[in-house]
C-alpha cells in the first residue's frame, strides 16, 4: 500500500547518506515504528553491532515477520484463496502470520484486508505464489531485526542509545484508504512526537506534506493504488525537523 517495495532501496540510501552527512557516522541503532512489509528495512545497511528494530501497530504483520525469522513460509493452503475464504480470514479476530499473509497478498495494493483483488483482475495473476516469492526474498535481509508489536508512541526509546536513526512511514494524511488503522490515526499527535524525540534522535518521515517547521530532504514520483485498483501518482517526500 505504501509503495515502499518500489522506493525502499532508494529511501534506504537517502537515509544512509543523510545520517553520514549530518553526523559523520551511522547511529548504533536503527528503528522503524511503522515497519509494515519491511520494504525499506530490507535495504538498510547494518554494520556489525548495529541493532535494527521494527515495530508496528498491526499485530498480524509482526507475527508474520517473527514466524518468517523462524523459518515459516505460507503453505499450499494459502496459495489459492477465494473471496469467501478471504472474508473468513478477515472476520477471524485471532492474530497470526497466516492472517497477515492473506490480508496483504490478496488485497488491492497490499492495503490490509481491503477489496479482494482477484475479483477485479482479468489477468489470472497468481497472487498467492507471487506474494510468497516476494516474502521469501525479503526474509534473508531481515533475520537480525528485532520485531515487536507496539504503536509508535508506546515504545520507550532506550536511554542508553546516544542517537538512533528512526524512519517513520505513517498513514498519510491525504490517504483515502478505507482502513481503520489509517482513518483513526492522529497526525497532530504524531508530528508532536517527532518534534519531542528529534532533540536527541535523527528522525526522518515519509509523507506528502508536513508542518512548517519541517524541511524536505528528498522527493520522488511514486505510484499508488486506489480502493478500486486504479493507479495514480503522488509526490513522495522525506521530511525532518529543521536544524
Amino acid at each position: 500500500q505504501g509503495g515502499k517495495k518500489r522506493l525502499g532501496k532508494e529511501i534506504a540510501q537517502v537515509l544512509h547518506n543523510y545520517e553520514m552527512n549530518r553526523y559523520g557516522q551511522l547511529s548504533t541503532a536503527y528503528w522503524e515504528p511503522f515497519v509494515g512489509m519491511s520494504g525499506v528495512m530490507r535495504h538498510i545497511i547494518s554494520p556489525t553491532g548495529r541493532k535494527r528494530y521494527g515495530s508496528d501497530n498491526n499485530e498480524d504483520v509482526i507475527k508474520l515477520w517473527q514466524a518468517c525469522q523462524q523459518g515459516w513460509l505460507p503453505d499450499e493452503t494459502l496459495m489459492k484463496i477465494d473471496e469467501e475464504q478471504y472474508n473468513q480470514w478477515k472476520n477471524n479476530s485471532t492474530s497470526s502470520a497466516e492472517r497477515a499473509f492473506v490480508g496483504t497478498a490478496y488485497s488491492f495494493g497490499a492495503s490490509y484486508f481491503n477489496s479482494f483483488a482477484p475479483r477485479y483482475d482479468k489477468t489470472n495473476r497468481d497472487y498467492g505464489r507471487g506474494a510468497r516469492k516476494s516474502l521469501a526474498a525479503i526474509v534473508p535481509h531481515v533475520k537480525d531485526v528485532l520485531y515487536n508489536h507496539f504503536s509508535y508512541d508506546k515504545i520507550k526509546i532506550p536511554s542508553a542509545e546516544p542517537r538512533m536513526m528512526i524512519y517513520c512511514d505513517p498513514p498519510y494524511a491525504s490517504s483515502r484508504v478505507m482502513n481503520k488503522n489509517f482513518n483513526q490515526f492522529n497526525h497532530v499527535l504524531f508530528w508532536q512526537w517527532v518534534r519531542d524525540n528529534s532533540t536527541k534522535h535523527c528522525i526522518v518521515v515519509s509523507e506528502t506534506t508536513a508542518p512548517a517547521d519541517f524541511e524536505c530532504i528528498w522527493s520522488s514520483d511514486a505510484l499508488e493504488c486506489s480502493n478500486r485498483g486504479k493507479q495514480k501518482r503522488r509526490i513522495e517526500h522525506l521530511f525532518t525537523m529543521m536544524k
